[in-house]
């Protein structure tokens, strides 16, 4: 027997056991509990314009800067390909300000926690499965913005309806716990017409469009309850 012919057999016999394995992995893990804890990064866009009071006065841009996040996850796998999930993530990330060469002496941070609802679409084989999730929830902002003046900028902060995209990667390491990784994008509807407009000594900050976005990088380990 050749050297060649030997090795390919016992690649087809690792194959075959890694199958044996997988399989009851994948029949367990329908109607099972899924519980997630993780974290990584958020990175923002624009989120709020200020202005002057006066008429003409310059306008200042404030965007979100990356930063880290962590959250869980609260799941339920309803068959192979399809499940259901709830999440929450939070993130505090600083903010930027600019308009052209001019600086204001306004910084601040922004206190971002995100709810969400969604559902998730399975796919792969063996021990590494791929998804899709869909998924709408909520999400809120504080926002806290300090200048240089005796009266600091006011802005507005509460939850608004959210939506989200994600591609995710689960690997089982045995067969209740796996690992996870995630890219997902959401946006925020802001409500562009409910923004500050009053009461402003210095400067008032109101969302600078009516939809804010921002993508997160997360992973993961979660454990699975089956019987």
């Amino acid at each position: 027997m050749s050297s060649r012919n030997s090795l390919g057999r016992i690649v087809a016999l690792a194959v075959a056991l890694v199958a044996l394995v997988a399989a009851p992995v994948a029949a367990q893990r329908a109607q099972s509990v899924e519980l997630s804890a993780f974290g990584g990064g958020y990175w923002g866009s624009t989120i709020y314009q200020g202005a002057l009071p006066s008429p003409g006065g310059p306008i200042t841009t404030v965007g979100v800067n990356s930063s880290g996040m962590y959250g869980a996850r609260l799941g339920y796998v309803v068959q192979r390909q399809f499940g259901v999930e709830f999440s929450w993530s939070a993130s505090d990330p600083s903010l930027n300000f600019s308009s052209g060469f001019n600086t204001y002496g306004t910084k601040g941070s922004m206190k971002v926690n995100n709810f969400d609802f969604d559902a998730m679409f399975n796919f792969g084989q063996q021990r590494i499965w791929g998804y899709l999730a869909l998924g709408l929830g909520w999400s809120q902002f504080d926002a806290t913005i300090t200048d240089n003046t005796a009266t600091p900028p006011t802005t507005k902060s509460q939850s608004y309806f959210s939506g989200n995209t994600a591609l995710g990667m689960k690997a089982f390491i045995n067969p209740h716990i796996e690992f996870r990784a995630e890219w997902r994008y959401r946006w925020s509807n802001t409500n562009h017409t409910t923004g500050t407009s009053g009461g402003c000594y210095y400067y008032c900050y109101a969302y600078a469009s009516s939809w804010y976005g921002a993508s997160e990088l997360t992973g993961g380990l979660t454990y699975s309850f089956f019987k």
